[in-house]
């Protein structure tokens, strides 16, 4: 979370404190001037009015200035105040509450009532007045944050196929779709690609689109860099112009050599 977010927190606080204070006042001055039976001159009417407009605009300036470090797109934190059977009820700090249904959550068992929890901000206010919150887009932007960095340092990532597509899979990289090409599964001809599906695979990121969020995995390197790997032992352990082996086919014989570290039939 960036500072000016949670600077802006801070100060939705602030207008949830000044709206209570401000309401106390309200009761106190009611309390003492405005009593049954008392007679107001009009002037002092006037000035009662007008010390209310000036608490309401007050109010309205601090409600606006609470908005003016947080933006749609933003990851803010908010505190759970409620359980239904349906939906989590959670303070971020504005007018009102943010409402997610349970099945924005994949980890809600290890949340409690009073617990801080990460949300997208969707809109600070829609035509509705109500504020517009998700957490399923928090665990998508997490995961594409750590794809990335795996990206970035060639590591290897797991993925889960999910089903066919025209060619090649869609695969379930933690939560991120991922397209992985028929002819990036293997280094030989794949005869049954149904046999793929729901199966977990080591794969390599070999292209990213950020603006629309689209990744091209690959397994077909992976092997190749493996057998390029073995190749590379088996050629340290032969010595040059060493008989390795002979084989027949169709009645003829073949003997198999090495030749300036190359095989070859003699």
């Amino acid at each position: 979370m960036t500072e000016e977010v949670k600077t802006a927190q801070d100060e939705n606080s602030e207008t949830a404190a000044v709206k209570k204070n401000s309401s106390a006042s309200q009761k106190d001055d009611a309390n003492n001037d405005i009593q049954p039976g008392r007679v107001f001159k009009m002037e002092e009417a006037e000035k009662l009015l007008n010390v209310e407009e000036e608490k309401d605009e007050e109010l309205v300036k601090l409600y606006e200035k609470s908005f003016s470090g947080i933006t749609a797109g933003d990851i803010i934190k908010g505190k759970i105040l409620e359980m239904t059977d349906a939906n989590v009820i959670v303070d971020i700090g504005f007018k009102s509450e943010g409402v997610l249904t349970k099945d924005e959550f994949i980890d809600l068992g290890k949340f409690k009532i009073g617990d801080e929890v990460e949300l997208f901000l969707e809109s600070p206010e829609d035509p509705n007045g109500n504020v517009l919150v998700s957490r399923r887009k928090v665990y998508f932007l997490r995961t594409w944050e750590d794809l990335m960095n795996k990206h970035e340092t060639q590591e290897i990532v797991q993925g889960r196929v999910m089903r066919r597509i025209k060619g090649g899979f869609v695969v379930d990289l933690n939560g991120v779709d991922a397209f992985l090409p028929g002819s990036q599964v293997d280094v030989k001809p794949i005869r049954d690609f149904d046999a793929f599906v729901n199966q977990m695979l080591d794969l390599k990121i070999v292209k990213v689109n950020e603006p629309r969020k689209n990744i091209v995995v690959s397994r077909r390197i992976i092997i190749e860099k493996d057998l390029e790997s073995k190749r590379g032992e088996i050629l340290k352990t032969l010595e040059k112009n060493k008989f390795i082996s002979s084989f027949t086919i169709k009645n003829e014989i073949y003997f198999l050599l090495i030749k300036d570290f190359y095989l070859i039939r003699v």
